[in-house]
């Protein structure tokens, strides 16, 4: 009877000291995730510059103001309309930086693709590049022949 006790206490520590060891990798994606919620959310025209601004890498700073940002939204309201149901579809991960490619829907445009490369130093991720492009998914044969 001591045996089992003892052996469930070790099991049940274990388990609870494995969740103390979270890979690092996990809380930059949560950042870039984070980072990625709030750019979707202000090119739809809600949330601001300066919540965003703070996950921009200093040279998108620079070259990204906010000015640009109205542009952006005001581009994207009018080419695309209103970008809906953003899933992450693919993740790239290099050894100074991380490529996330989203997939969402739009009012104009069936299927959206929104790209955002990120710049991980140390335990910080800063955005690099952000690219919003209309995109055509197509089926293969084998898709086509099963409608």
């Amino acid at each position: 009877m001591k045996k089992v006790i003892l052996a469930l206490t070790m099991m049940l520590s274990l388990g609870m000291a494995s969740l103390g060891f979270a890979s690092p990798a996990s809380d930059l994606l949560s950042q870039e995730e984070n980072a990625v919620t709030k750019m979707v959310a202000l090119l739809q025209g809600k949330g601001t510059y300066e919540e965003v601004s703070g996950s921009f890498a200093p040279e998108l700073k620079k070259n990204f103001p906010e000015s640009a940002v109205v542009n952006l939204q005001r581009d994207v309201k009018n080419q695309l309309g209103s970008i809906s149901d953003v899933k992450l579809a693919r993740l790239d991960k290099f050894p100074a930086a991380d490529r996330l490619i989203y997939l969402g829907k739009a009012q104009k445009a069936p299927n959206v693709q929104l790209v955002f490369v990120f710049e991980t130093k140390g335990k910080k991720a800063f955005m690099q590049i952000m690219n919003v492009a209309p995109v055509e998914v197509k089926q293969t044969p084998a898709q086509q022949a099963a409608k």
